[in-house]
């Protein structure tokens, strides 16, 4: 929104396009790094940590732009800072993308996850629609502070110092949300399932859980339901009829997932704080089988009926794990994995277990996704320039009224009736650009599930990047997008066909599908069982329809 506004008073209404391309791709870029940065530390350190960090760095980002100045007598490069401020804004932002999308989809019933992910994904564009409005305002409020006849090659004086308060307001309202914003993200808890998967801390997994679904509904066996005590749930949970099909098959699974859960040892030489010796150190790291077991059933009553966990406590513990789990007081809680045994665990899980493709579905089909959305350059002020044929007579006035009527038009409420139609998942897959950021969020383990978000949105940016070089240096018939006559975006809807297309074979082959084969939502703990568990479910799905047929 304040490109237009800098290119008026900085570069008289021209500004050049390779500042442009440096602009768009600073702020791209911060979100790249971002995306990684901030999903590998979640993984490690905690949701609730990163996502109030990221948001301080927003906030500091943004006024630190709205402050941004030339100096006297232009002692400071201007473009230089201002593609900081724009970096570190992006850095921010794009910490935001696997926090919110995975802290989402940890806390959110199965019944509702997709719904309450295309809500969350929702919240963008009546972002940018807001941001428009901003700008349209705030551009009507100094209306009388503009000349009428003034072009930005004539706006100097008054109309100068109006149209730079302008986008120094636009700029720092912006940091208003986000402040709000970390308000309310004091007060949520860490997500149960970090807590219970990744910390080993059963307790305050329990505590959390009892304090935060106090009010769910234990009638709809598709809601999330309360714990209120962890002892009573599991021996109500371990009262069940043995035998029972549904629950055999539901062991089957358990039984996979704790081997999924099991921490690979730490190498030969590894120092260690602890104070035993090795094998008490191997030990107390392999043997988080027993401790994860017996965590969940005491989490069992956090996820829906028909969930993995819910059928925990029908398993006869492990023998292992039962002799150890017998002398509480004298064996310390299982430690976190070390940085070690994290990058062992994401290669044993992606690369040997054959799960890289799952990675590979929804990283590469985000970046065709933007690639393509940003080659068609419908967030460009150039491009919507160009859409509605913007008059080279028009006055700084009319310029910046109609980028923000424009941009609102065609880009926010646009995304707002795509990410409206997602939310009641009617025509579900006409939704690309929010089931991109939904899938990453479901289908990978809790361990990795914010490093895999944080990857596939980064890829998803870098062919925004691509997009922007292409953008500004790609020609047709010798002619660029903003050249007169030109047949540019004409071609770029043929060009972004292909990509489209490429995407769609991708997504069939390699992204996986959170839903079972009659179209309900698995559980986070089934879909982290990984590509071969997913397709030998499928199989027994089919199978049972054919029999039950």
């Amino acid at each position: 929104m304040i490109l237009p506004m800098l290119s008026i008073v900085f570069w008289k209404g021209q500004m050049p396009l390779n500042v442009t391309t440096i602009f768009n791709s600073a702020t791209l870029l911060g979100t790249v790094v971002g995306q990684v940065t901030f999903g590998v530390l979640a993984d490690r350190y905690g949701r609730k940590k990163m996502y109030g960090l990221e948001l301080l760095i927003v906030i500091f980002a943004t006024l630190a732009l709205a402050l941004s100045s030339r100096g006297t007598a232009n002692s400071i490069n201007i473009v230089g800072w201002l593609a900081f401020w724009r970096l570190l804004v992006g850095f921010g932002i794009g910490g935001d993308y696997p926090l919110s999308a995975v802290i989402t989809a940890e806390f959110a019933p199965r019944k509702h996850r997709a719904r309450m992910l295309a809500a969350v994904f929702f919240m963008q564009p009546v972002g940018q629609l807001i941001a428009n409005i901003v700008a349209i305002v705030s551009t009507a409020a100094y209306h009388h502070y503009i000349s009428h006849d003034a072009d930005p090659l004539d706006c100097t004086g008054e109309c100068l110092q109006t149209t730079d308060k302008i986008w120094r307001w636009v700029a720092g309202i912006g940091a208003i949300p986000p402040a709000i914003a970390v308000l309310f993200r004091l007060f949520i808890p860490e997500s149960p399932r970090y807590m219970l998967e990744v910390e080993m801390d059963s307790g305050t997994a329990v505590h959390d859980s009892n304090r935060y679904y106090r009010r769910s509904s234990v009638g709809d066996v598709e809601e999330l339901t309360v714990i209120d005590n962890a002892q009573t749930t599991e021996m109500h949970l371990a009262n069940q009829p043995p035998h029972q099909p549904d629950l055999q098959h539901q062991n089957d699974e358990i039984r996979e997932y704790r081997a999924h859960l099991t921490v690979p040892p730490e190498p030969a030489g590894f120092a260690s704080s602890s104070t035993q010796g090795s094998s008490g150190e191997i030990k107390d790291s392999v043997t988080v089988v027993g401790t994860a077991a017996t965590s969940l059933r005491r989490s069992a009553s956090i996820h829906s009926n028909g969930s993995v966990l819910s059928a925990i406590s029908s398993i006869p513990p492990d023998p292992a794990s039962e002799a150890t789990n017998s002398q509480p007081a004298e064996r310390p809680r299982a430690r976190k994995p070390t940085w070690k045994q994290y990058q062992t665990g994401f290669y044993k899980y992606f690369i040997e277990d054959g799960n890289w493709t799952d990675l590979a579905g929804t990283a590469s089909t985000w970046l065709l996704l933007d690639f393509s959305f940003y080659f068609l350059g419908v967030n460009s002020s150039q491009i919507i320039a160009n859409i509605w044929g913007t008059s080279d007579t028009a006055t700084v006035y009319e310029i910046l009224m109609q980028n923000g009527w424009r941009a609102l038009i065609t880009t926010s409420i646009g995304a707002m009736v795509g990410g409206a139609i997602i939310i009641p998942m009617l025509f579900f897959n006409l939704g690309p650009n929010t089931t991109t950021f939904m899938i990453p969020a479901e289908v990978f383990p809790t361990q990795f599930r914010a490093t895999c978000h944080g990857i596939s949105a980064a890829s998803g940016k870098v062919g925004s990047i691509l997009a922007q070089i292409f953008l500004a240096y790609t020609k047709f018939n010798h002619k660029g997008v903003t050249d007169e006559h030109s047949t540019w975006l004409g071609w770029v809807l043929v060009v972004f066909t292909v990509f489209m297309i490429s995407g769609a074979a991708i997504t069939h082959f390699w992204v996986p599908n959170p839903c079972n084969i009659r179209g309900s939502s698995r559980s986070l703990e089934t879909l982290a069982l990984g590509k071969a568990h997913r397709k030998r479910l499928e199989e027994a799905e089919r199978l049972a329809d054919v029999n039950g047929s």
